[in-house]
């Protein structure tokens, strides 16, 4: 699946540097959609040992953030698949809760298809928003 693009709903913010580790932070804003659930991004950053969701919607153990602080890269709680990477700059990542990762886990293609259609309601939103004139 090729990368989501990015939007303003998934922006990057400045990555944090400390003397021990380097940790890369999302922020993402959710949309409520007619009261629709809709899967969060958690606050803080993301460091080795954390779960963050992909490009592909899966969500990924946290293995390695890249010195540059754009790279993360992850194995999947779906199906072990890795080392998968992703770029902050580039894709749409999320940190997200165990009770994501729970969901997902459950019910693989319920939660794909959903995440799926929250992703495209957030690009709709978004089109919407730069179409509205200022």
């Amino acid at each position: 699946m090729p990368p989501r693009p990015r939007s303003a709903m998934h922006l990057a913010v400045p990555i944090l540097r400390t003397a021990t580790a380097t940790a890369a932070t999302t922020n993402r804003v959710g949309v409520d959609l007619h009261n629709q659930s809709v899967t969060r991004d958690q606050p803080g950053p993301i460091e080795p040992g954390d779960i963050y969701e992909d490009c592909s919607f899966h969500p990924l153990l946290c293995t390695h953030v890249g010195s540059d602080g754009d790279h993360l890269s992850g194995i999947s709680l779906i199906d072990a698949s890795g080392p998968r990477g992703c770029s902050l700059r580039h894709c749409g990542v999320i940190k997200l809760s165990i009770a994501d990762v729970v969901a997902a886990r459950s019910d693989w293609p319920g939660y794909l298809a959903g995440r799926k259609a929250e992703f495209e309601a957030e690009q709709d939103v978004v089109a919407a928003d730069d179409r509205a004139p200022r």
